[in-house]
């Protein structure tokens, strides 16, 4: 056996990595041996009560106590990409075999092919007595970066008054139009990655960064490859639109001129612009969005009806009880006059709207200078002006048919309910997606055909999602109503103004100001 230690009590010795404890006086305090390990570092005490008996008396034999531990111990990490070393030694016998220990790590480190990332730092001043030092360091892949996805910003629909001496003009931007071959999105195409190294020299591969879609209506827009980009460009001229949450190209009919006996009534399958004016008798029907940009506006024209879009009139509209304005969405217009207004959204007037028949969700006139006077208003669920009626006192009727709040609430709780459901799913198939993301010339027929189906679901799903949305969408601005049902008098109504909020009446007498709201069958005002 081999001696390791010797005391007034006892000996250590080792034999074959085993420790042994010979006592020949006895009664040594056990609490007293953490000292002697400090002593001797590649002891490692593993039979504790063996121990304990020994140094309470005599024995003529020895007894195991523990293990020997190398001098040098390496720990590989499982991934291949970190090695520690800790000598189990004392800072003195590091300090007078400094070199023997050096070449026993490196021993240690060529048995286990240690080959890369080893630090010459700390072999040559960073190695310390009894302590876990990081003396290899492999290097960790970097993951490619997702692809990054950016479209062509659409316009918000948000008129403005802006005043110009003495001129009042509607502003907004109400079609986004587009050259061919203009920009219209892009995908930065995911990152491959950087591979990484262990510290035996395996290359670990990088995993690439997750692929994503770019949704565009592949009729109007074409994919260009661009070294790192996709780029999305119009194959056409038109306007900017998102139908379902893909973006794509509009074919827009634009009229330099008036409408009138040169171009005859129009009717036309997608948007129209017309930058003059139409001329009375005459009209425009179109599929998509309409918008007359002409300042003076529009006379006794028959009518304009967009079938599914927007109309934006920016000089509004004097139509001598013969003008029909009908969208299917939202109506825009400076003023309105004796016409009647239908939209399947809401109307946006900005300065007045005098002996009209509006219908919409919401009609909503500038806080500070919009007037209703006389005519019938009908809204869904709100109305918003500065003033209703005149100082002359003309009657003004204004209607809010109202809705049902805890229903709404339902049918919100229910899409978002069916939202988080569809997106659970969509998570399921983008991984799928995923999945498919090799060498189109590796896939068989049948991966082919799977990947389409998929692709085919994915994309369904989609849209009935970006549908989800717009109804969101317009069931919080129901909710954001007060009540069920609600008429904003920022400025003041006259009297001779009627207003009917879900079948509950309020004839104004007096000059008023505030909010009218029913709720729970109860009118407020505040």
């Amino acid at each position: 056996m081999q001696s390791l230690y010797k005391n007034d009590y006892f000996y250590l010795l080792s034999q074959q990595d085993k420790v042994y404890i010979e006592v020949f006086v006895a009664d040594f305090q056990i609490k007293q041996f953490d000292q002697v390990l400090q002593e001797v570092p590649r002891v490692a005490l593993t039979q504790f009560a063996n121990l304990k008996n020994a140094l309470q008396s005599i024995s003529k034999h020895v007894v195991e106590i523990g293990t020997l531990k190398p001098r040098v111990e390496l720990t590989i990490s499982n991934d291949l990409l970190q090695v520690k070393v800790k000598l189990n030694v004392t800072a003195a016998e590091l300090e007078e075999s400094l070199p023997e220990i050096t070449a026993e790590i490196m021993e240690a480190l060529n048995a286990h092919h240690i080959t890369d990332g080893l630090r010459e730092d700390v072999l040559k001043s960073g190695l310390k007595a009894r302590e876990e030092i990081l003396i290899a360091q492999g290097e960790y892949p970097v993951h490619g970066e997702d692809a990054v996805i950016n479209y062509y910003v659409l316009s918000e629909r948000k008129p403005v008054i802006q005043q110009n001496g003495t001129a009042d003009y509607y502003e907004m931007n109400f079609l986004d139009e587009v050259k061919k071959d203009e920009w219209l999105g892009e995908k930065i195409k995911a990152g491959e990655g950087t591979p990484g190294l262990t510290v035996t020299g395996e290359v670990i591969p990088a995993k690439p960064g997750k692929d994503k879609p770019l949704h565009y209506d592949k009729n109007t827009i074409v994919e260009v490859d661009e070294g790192d980009k996709v780029i999305l460009r119009a194959k056409t001229d038109g306007v900017v639109t998102k139908v379902n949450g893909n973006i794509s190209v509009e074919e827009v009919l634009v009229i330099e001129g008036d409408v009138g006996g040169k171009t005859g009534n129009i009717d036309y399958d997608g948007c129209v612009t017309i930058k003059g004016t139409i001329n009375d008798g005459f009209s425009v029907h179109a599929t998509k969005d309409i918008s007359v940009l002409s300042d003076i506006g529009l006379g006794a024209i028959d009518s304009i009806v967009s079938r599914t879009g927007d109309i934006y009139i920016k000089g509004g509209i004097f139509g001598k009880e013969k003008a029909l304005i009908q969208a299917a969405q939202n109506v825009y217009m400076k003023h309105a006059n004796e016409c009647t207004i239908q939209a399947g959204g809401d109307i946006h007037i900005g300065l007045y709207a005098i002996g009209c028949k509006l219908t919409g969700n919401n009609i909503y006139l500038d806080v500070n200078r919009g007037r209703i006077i006389g005519g019938e208003i009908h809204a869904k669920a709100q109305v918003v002006t500065a003033i209703i009626g005149n100082e002359a006192e003309r009657a003004t009727s204004i209607s809010i048919e109202g809705f049902d709040r805890n229903a709404v609430k339902k049918e919100l709780d229910d899409l978002v309910d069916n939202y988080r459901k569809l997106e659970i799913v969509m998570s399921r198939l983008q991984g799928d997606l995923e999945s498919y993301q090799i060498i189109v010339e590796e896939r068989t027929g049948n991966e082919v055909a799977a990947h389409e189906a998929i692709q085919s679901k994915y994309e369904q799903i989609r849209r009935v999602m970006a549908s989800i949305d717009e109804r969101r969408n317009a069931l919080n601005t129901f909710l954001r109503t007060k009540g069920e049902g609600e008429v904003s008098i920022m400025r003041k109504a006259f009297p001779k103004t009627s207003l009917n909020i879900k079948e509950l009446q309020k004839e104004i007498e007096n000059t008023t100001t505030g909010v009218f709201f029913v709720k729970d069958k109860t009118l407020f005002f505040e």
